[in-house]
């Protein structure tokens, strides 16, 4: 069984829930879904609820990226610990992450997870730090007084598989990331329009 984890903050994309279904046909799978969490706090609660049903992976898809087709199909096939499809992040810039000249870590919105390479992990596995990526590609963490929910628990997740031996495998393709471009009036704050990043 698959746990398909959408760490959402409270808002989920149509396009992102119709790629999700749309590659699932062929697999037995559980959708888990958080709201109203910040992070990384929807990410430890979304993965400790599917670990409960002991599934064999976690596909995890953030709540705007719209994975392609057959996107967990090809990612299964390649039989690897930790696998992930790149996504933009700002134009011209992707979400995977180099430390020490290898692919290291990434953005965790189309990121495919076996369920015993996470086991080996201390918990929490997912903690908001904030990182400083260098010209020369080094990582450092730094104590700021930017808040925990800030962010950073993408590359935490990468650096802890990292440690233990399990390195990021990535396939070739994109996603799409969406973003509210901008919101209706006070009286129709449900209308905006939807655009791609990058």
């Amino acid at each position: 069984m698959i746990a398909i984890c959408i760490p959402t903050r409270g808002y989920l994309f149509t396009e992102t829930v119709e790629s999700v279904l749309s590659n699932l046909e062929w697999f037995k799978h559980k959708i888990y879904f958080t709201k109203d969490l910040p992070i990384p706090d929807c990410f430890n609660e979304v993965t400790e609820r599917a670990l409960k049903d002991r599934p064999t992976h976690i596909w995890y898809v953030e709540e705007d990226v719209v994975p392609p087709k057959n996107a967990l199909e090809c990612m299964m096939e390649l039989n690897k610990d930790y696998v992930a499809i790149d996504y933009p992040i700002l134009p011209g810039q992707g979400c995977i992450g180099f430390y020490n000249g290898k692919v290291n870590w990434t953005g965790l919105g189309c990121t495919l997870i076996k369920t015993e390479a996470l086991l080996k992990l201390k918990k929490p596995y997912f903690q908001s730090k904030t990182f400083f990526i260098h010209k020369d590609k080094r990582v450092t963490f730094e104590e700021t007084d930017i808040p925990s929910s800030y962010g950073g628990q993408d590359i935490y997740l990468g650096l802890k598989l990292n440690k233990i031996g399990i390195t990021l495998t990535v396939l070739d393709g994109k996603c799409r990331h969406l973003k509210i471009k901008e919101k209706g009036s006070e009286g129709n704050s449900g209308c905006h329009t939807i655009i791609e990043k990058g």
